[in-house]
């Protein structure tokens, strides 16, 4: 999973200082250094570096031949020691560059750790900080001011720390393993600082038995694809992966994995902690979301890299969002509901007759009826009809964002927002990149994104305010939202 999942505009905490040690490649014990997400290994010796530095015409031999081939080239492994006597394992494309004799790779993870306190095979959890985790629960929850007023000015007397509960959000299933998700907030005193004290927000992760590495990314994965649903873009800040190998205490972390991820999109936004689903709104069914994207049952791709390309509408954010609807369609609702009785009775019949029909042929004609009888009972509701319901549906929830967007409002519009999506559904769909965009369907592709988050939320029985008062935070929407 870790490794498929395309999340272009992603970005980790740099590390600052360079990584010395050893690791062992082809048999041999061998110095490196990391660096700005790239892996050197120094020759050992003069006759290694002489070796290494022939190899470079081999090395493009090899490529040449794996390509014509088209064969995939695997990522690989390398261990070692750091210079502090740690552990570390990299994670790397095996896509070598050769600079006379010095070996470069590309990193895509490592993992450094203490081999006395935790082995790769028997991680019991992690937590995380970064900017969204923030942005999401806020860590000013922990600050209570004292405030001293007269009749000039106002000025704050006292700031009190206080330490709240740990937010048990909840548990979901990562295959045979239960993982228990929580919020935690984490103090940092700072002398000789303006400020003093400084909090961050973390997630814990604790696993019900003992987890490998691979599944511990996979569980990784799941919270940053979370965070960039409840933040509608890929762009976010993470810090490292700390990792433990005692499920009883997170206190010190036992070894951290560093995510190297490229094609960085820096977020500009000046109020990006605004827009955010935040925690307020979800509170612990939040750990829905995290199972659903644990079953690949929720389709994030249409998410994009940051705040400012949410202002514009390209023609692959516009294939992405149908997608995205459809996608979101199938897993949220049954084909059977949105269709009248009438309708499926009328589809019975229709099939039946053609199998009587199929029955009283032979040959050919017999194979093309039953050809014909298998089509029909394929028919599902076209794009717009599908639209059509899951807006009626949700019609109460967008009330606010319909009349927003659409002058006098009123249901009946609801058809005819909904044509135009299909038609302009079916033109990109059949190839036509010369579309038409009107400003009315600046307003139309704005409520099928609104109404992506409605359908989900609402089948996640979170109440009405709450879903308006999430996307209104998410997309920054001046209006008010009232009870109705």
């Amino acid at each position: 999973m870790f490794e498929y999942i395309n999340l272009n505009g992603v970005n980790s905490m740099k590390i600052d200082k360079p990584i010395m040690g050893f690791v062992e490649y082809k048999g041999k014990n061998v110095p490196f250094i990391y660096q700005d997400e790239k892996l050197q290994l120094i020759p050992p010796n003069v006759e290694t570096w002489r070796t290494w530095k022939s190899n470079v015409f081999k090395r493009l031999e090899r490529l040449k031949e794996d390509i014509r081939g088209e064969e995939w080239i695997e990522n690989i492994y390398l261990s070692g020691k750091t210079n502090d006597g740690e552990a570390i394992k990299f994670y790397i494309e095996n896509l070598p560059s050769n600079n006379n004799g010095f070996i470069n790779f590309y990193v895509i993870y490592f993992v450094k750790y203490n081999i006395k306190k935790i082995q790769l095979n028997n991680i019991y959890g992690f937590s995380i900080q970064g900017r969204e985790i923030d942005y999401f629960y806020n860590p000013i929850v922990s600050y209570n001011e004292e405030i001293e007023s007269s009749a000039n000015k106002i000025k704050i007397r006292n700031i009190k720390v206080e330490k709240p509960k740990k937010e048990l959000v909840g548990i979901y299933k990562h295959n045979n393993t239960e993982v228990g998700v929580e919020l935690s907030i984490i103090y940092t005193y700072k002398t000789n600082s303006k400020i003093p004290i400084e909090a961050k927000s973390r997630f814990e992760f604790k696993f019900s038995k003992p987890q490998d590495l691979k599944n511990t990314l996979d569980i990784y994965w799941n919270c940053r694809l979370f965070l960039c649903y409840v933040s509608g873009r890929k762009n976010l800040k993470l810090d490292d992966i700390k990792v433990y190998g005692d499920n009883k205490k997170f206190n010190n972390e036992n070894g951290v994995i560093h995510i190297c991820l490229k094609d960085n999109a820096e977020e500009n936004y000046e109020m990006a902690d605004k827009r955010i689903i935040n925690y307020e709104y979800l509170k612990e069914k939040s750990i829905l979301l995290f199972q659903a994207i644990e079953e690949n049952s929720m389709y994030l791709e249409n998410l994009c890299s940051s705040i400012d390309e949410t202002n514009s509408y390209g023609i692959d954010r516009i294939i992405q969002n149908f997608v995205a609807f459809e996608r979101e369609y199938r897993n949220l609702y049954k084909e059977e509901i949105t269709r009248s009785q009438e309708y499926n009775e009328a589809k019975t019949d229709v099939i039946d007759c053609l199998k009587e029909l199929a029955d009283s042929n032979s040959g050919k004609k017999r194979g093309y009826i039953k050809k014909f009888a298998k089509k029909i009972e394929k028919i599902e509701n076209d794009f717009g009809t599908r639209m059509s319901d899951a807006l009626s549906d949700c019609e109460e929830i967008l009330l606010p964002f319909l009349k927003y967007y659409y002058k006098e409002y009123n249901s009946a519009m609801i058809e005819d927002i909904c044509d135009r999506m299909n038609k302009l559904r079916n033109d990109s769909a059949h190839g036509n990149i010369d579309l038409e965009i009107k400003p009315i369907h600046i307003s139309d592709f704005s409520i099928l994104e609104e109404l992506l988050y409605a359908m989900r939320l609402k089948d996640m029985n979170i109440d009405i305010m709450n879903i308006r008062k999430a996307i209104k935070s998410l997309k920054a929407y001046s209006i008010i939202i009232d009870e109705d």
